[in-house]
């Protein structure tokens, strides 16, 4: 007879519980949230990340608001509609321009998309996202992620001319006529 050994694992070893109260927990956790920290409570490793509105980012938003322009819809499937950059590291960038609320994802009704997914690969461009491509607003430059959830903003604001820098020129990647149209329908 076979006799079945199995083994253990670390995550079933228990953690030393330290005397402190929940509270306490919480505030030495929110703490090391810049260094990066493992709960207290769960042992789950979570860090306070800065991420910086970028020239890759700004680009990739100037070119969704041309399509969205040229196709008459603010809605667009932007991996199927530039096809030719989706192995592009900086194309990749828009989808945290959600953090800013200046493009954000359309949920998906159909039920064969898994729950797990973040949606249906649509994504509609904004208000806000249109009043900064056209140079109308300001936005935070940096935003504050914990967890993949916004948690705040800098207070330092930029253009989309200084997110751009000089890696891109924004009179060349916007056509006069495009502005036109968007001052006319203000």
């Amino acid at each position: 007879m076979t006799q079945l050994h199995l083994k253990t694992h670390d995550w079933f070893a228990l953690r030393p519980i330290q005397a402190q109260t929940l509270e306490e927990a919480r505030d030495q956790f929110v703490e090391l949230l810049d260094e990066g920290s493992e709960c207290p409570c769960c042992g789950r490793y979570t860090k306070r990340y800065k991420r910086k509105l970028n020239c890759g980012m700004a680009w990739m938003l100037i070119r969704i608001f041309k399509k969205c322009r040229h196709s008459g819809s603010r809605v667009l499937h932007v991996a199927d509609s530039f096809l030719d950059e989706k192995k592009n590291a900086v194309a990749q960038e828009y989808s945290k321009l959600r953090f800013w609320g200046l493009l954000l994802p359309v949920e998906s009704d159909d039920p064969k998309v898994q729950r797990e997914q973040t949606g249906s690969g649509l994504w509609r461009l904004t208000d806000e996202g249109i009043a900064f491509v056209t140079g109308q607003i300001t936005v935070p430059k940096h935003v504050f992620l914990v967890n993949g959830k916004c948690e705040g903003f800098s207070g330092d604001s930029v253009t989309i001319k200084q997110c751009l820098g000089s890696k891109f020129n924004y009179d060349e990647l916007m056509d006069p006529l495009i502005l036109k149209r968007s001052d006319n329908n203000k």
